[in-house]
This record gives C-alpha cells, sequence and structure tokens, in this order.
C-alpha cells in the first residue's frame, strides 16, 4: 500500500513535491504542473538540489513524473544535466542495446522471466552511483517498478548466510565471453571496444585477472566483497549479485543445453560465481538468499513518462514478469 504525503511547493508553478511510502523506502516525488517539459524537469531538479541530494543519500529514491521524457534522447539529457556525467555501461553482464553515449535500453532478458534484486555493477571495482529508469510505454500486465533497501536486505539476511561469505572472502565472479556472436554477450560488447588491449587495461585497472583463451574466447574474473558500509546511515548493505551469476539461477531449460553444451562441466559456463576463496556455493544458501530478497521487494506501478532515479549503492532494484509491449531506457551516471 503506498500513502501519498502531499507537501505542496508554493514557491514554484511548474512542478509540486511530495512524498510516498512503499514500505520503508520513502519516495521524493516531482510532479509536472501543467504544460511542463523537459527542461522544467531539469529546473525542478535542480532548483531542489539540496533536497533531492539529501534524499537520494539518505532513502536512495526520487520519482520524476509528468514531465515529458518521452525517449532516450530526452532520458540521456535530463540524466546529463542533473548528475556529476554519464557513465558506460562497460563490464556489464546484462542484455542490453547501447542508443548512444551513456544511454541503453533496460535489460531485454526475456519478458517472462524475473529478474533478481542487485544494484548496477555490484559485481566491478567501480559502480555507478545512480541509476536512471525512464518509462515511456508500461506493460499492460506485470513489469511493475521493483526496488528494494539493500541495507533492509542486509539486516533480514540470516546472520549465518553473511558469516559465510565473510569467512570465505566474498564473492568470485567469472565470465568467459566468446571473441564472436554465439551465447551471451560477446567480449566486443561487453567492453564496448574491439581491440584486446582495451579490455587488458580495463581489468588491469579495476582488479580484474583476464585470461586469453583458444578460439577467440577469454575468461575474465574478479573477487568482490558480498556486503559494503553504507557511508551515511553507517549501516551495511547487501552489495553482490552471486545469485545471478550462479548457475541455479539460470532458467532450468537453459541450465540443460549449457550442460549438454559444456558436457557437464559448469566451470565453463558464460558466467559463474564462487566464494571468494574458490569454494563453491551451496545451491540452498543462494536459495535462502533470494527468498530474502524477495521478502524485501517493494514495488509500484509505472506511468507513462516516469523517471526513477535511484542511488545505486543504496537501493536495489530488478524485474517481475510482464506481457505486451513494454519500452524503459537507462542512464547511468557518476
Amino acid at each position: 500500500m503506498l500513502n501519498i504525503d502531499h507537501e505542496k511547493d508554493r514557491d514554484h508553478r511548474t512542478y509540486e513535491i511530495s512524498s510516498f511510502s512503499a514500505e520503508e523506502i520513502e519516495v521524493l516525488q516531482i510532479s509536472a504542473g501543467t504544460q511542463s517539459g523537459l527542461s522544467d524537469a531539469v529546473a525542478a531538479f535542480n532548483g531542489e538540489s539540496a533536497r533531492v541530494e539529501s534524499h537520494l543519500a539518505a532513502e536512495g529514491a526520487i520519482l520524476l513524473r509528468g514531465f515529458a521524457v518521452t525517449d532516450a534522447l530526452a532520458l540521456r539529457t535530463l540524466a546529463a544535466e542533473t548528475s556529476e556525467g554519464l557513465w558506460g555501461y562497460v563490464n556489464g553482464n546484462s542484455p542490453r542495446t547501447k542508443l548512444g553515449d551513456g544511454i541503453y535500453t533496460a535489460s531485454e532478458y526475456p519478458p517472462h522471466l524475473p529478474i533478481s534484486l542487485h544494484n548496477e555493477l555490484s559485481y566491478s571495482a567501480t559502480w555507478p552511483s545512480r541509476i536512471y529508469f525512464a518509462c515511456t510505454q508500461p506493460a499492460r500486465v506485470g513489469g511493475v517498478a521493483c526496488m528494494a533497501d539493500s541495507r533492509t536486505i542486509f539486516d533480514t539476511m540470516p546472520q549465518r548466510i553473511v558469516d559465510l561469505f565473510e569467512r570465505h572472502g566474498g564473492v568470485r565472479y567469472v565470465r568467459v565471453l566468446p571473441g564472436r556472436p554465439g551465447f551471451g554477450a560477446t567480449w566486443q560488447q561487453t567492453f564496448d571496444t574491439s581491440d584486446l588491449a582495451d579490455v587488458e587495461a580495463f581489468c588491469k585497472a579495476h582488479e580484474n585477472h583476464l585470461e586469453v583463451l583458444e578460439d577467440g574466447y577469454i575468461r575474465v574474473s574478479n573477487i568482490a566483497p558480498a556486503f559494503r558500509l553504507d557511508p551515511v546511515s553507517k549501516r551495511n548493505v547487501w552489495f553482490n549479485q552471486a545469485d545471478q551469476f550462479h548457475p541455479t539461477g539460470l532458467p532450468a531449460d537453459t541450465y540443460e543445453a549449457l550442460m549438454d553444451i559444456y558436457d557437464g562441466n559448469e566451470a565453463l559456463f558464460p558466467q559463474n560465481a564462487t566464494f571468494g576463496d574458490g569454494t563453491k556455493i551451496p545451491a540452498d544458501v543462494l536459495t535462502e538468499v533470494r527468498s530474502y530478497q524477495e521478502r524485501c521487494l517493494r514495488t509500484f506501478p509505472w506511468i507513462a513518462q516516469d523517471v526513477l532515479l535511484l542511488n545505486n549503492a543504496l537501493i536495489a532494484h530488478g524485474r517481475l514478469p510482464f506481457e505486451g509491449p513494454r519500452q524503459l531506457y537507462v542512464a547511468l551516471t557518476h
């Protein structure tokens, strides 16, 4: 249940400030006035910068509603003018299309499958501070906005699971990327380059281990913590994607197909996750992790032209299955 708490800003005529609660997540909403356009969204955001920045740091979610953000270019403009700069999706693992510098489609994972809660690029040594989602066409059925406070996920996670990840050195992520189109993204798509030297430089700068394999394949691996400290609240946040990288996160038919392709060797799968020390993560542990994450899931329905801005270090996002056409664009920023 969403509780609307209107707080009209009487000093401005082009927008209104309010808030609503998705249980423990307080969302600051900036709504367009009559005949408000994209420039008004930028003006509203920047005009309320102190309040916006404070809310993002403490609560993590801002909703802009009704400001004529109708396409990818509009989102790119909004994100560029309300942040410290766009962030390229280099080293990403989600299937998406690059539409221009700093602007992408939302994940193109099949619509009948859910996407579990995660913080974007949490497996990487660096990650975007903010993520903007623009919904230009809500789904006919399902596909609501999904998010969770990663502090709440950590607090909900049983201590024995937290201790298990800490005792074994966090999470080791492994990806095997082809050099030409096939199953999954190529290394050229993943690193947004056709020059392997660029990949080598990136891996060296971002604490990734790179192996060049036969037939144009490469293997990229890195170790990252399972949780991190939020510097504002001084609370830990659950900050990993072990459940997504692990083979148990695959649909059953995909898993069976990969087992056939790789002769039953999960180590050869396009992506995998172990504990940081190389120990296998028990499947039942990841089942529990997904269960506790789902308990923290909060949703609200998209309205066309909505823009949801999340503090990526604080608020996890995901996706529920949907039916019918649906269009979301994504911008990542510093």
